[in-house]
């Protein structure tokens, strides 16, 4: 019950009137029509999030996480091969150049054709990888 003031030393206890009647309206009936109006209105909004999760799923404008992960895995092997391939791919033109500025421009050109290389196939794939992750 709602105190006003504590009674010390043989003194009464006072009692705000109003808020002890809500109090005991409020024990009465449970107590708990405001938090169940709260869950009410949370449950109502969790379910609002689903259905448009579903909505954006169907329109694809949601992807799996995991299935942009195995993509993201498979490009990076892609790249990481490619780049580990490259001393191997140079390695032969490197042996018959004499200075330091050719042994720069041929690790400058074979370097280029390996970004252009990589850059054009994403490009020329870009529907093949929204096919991927959309599940179509």
């Amino acid at each position: 019950m709602p105190l006003s003031e504590k009674g010390k030393s043989g003194k009464v206890y006072t009692y705000d009137l109003c808020k002890c009647v809500q109090w005991y309206i409020g024990r009465q009936s449970g107590g708990n029509d405001t938090n169940m109006e709260a869950e009410r209105l949370r449950k109502i909004t969790l379910e609002a999030d689903l259905i448009q999760i579903q909505k954006d799923k169907l329109n694809d404008d949601l992807v799996a996480v995991q299935d942009v992960m195995d993509i993201v895995v498979a490009e990076y092997a892609t790249v990481r091969g490619k780049v580990l391939a490259l001393p191997t791919k140079v390695t032969p033109e490197l042996v018959i150049v004499e200075t330091d500025v050719e042994i720069m421009n041929i690790l400058n050109l074979a370097t280029r054709e390996l970004l252009e290389e990589l850059t054009l196939s994403e490009v020329k794939d870009d529907a093949e990888f929204i096919k991927k992750i959309s599940g179509a």
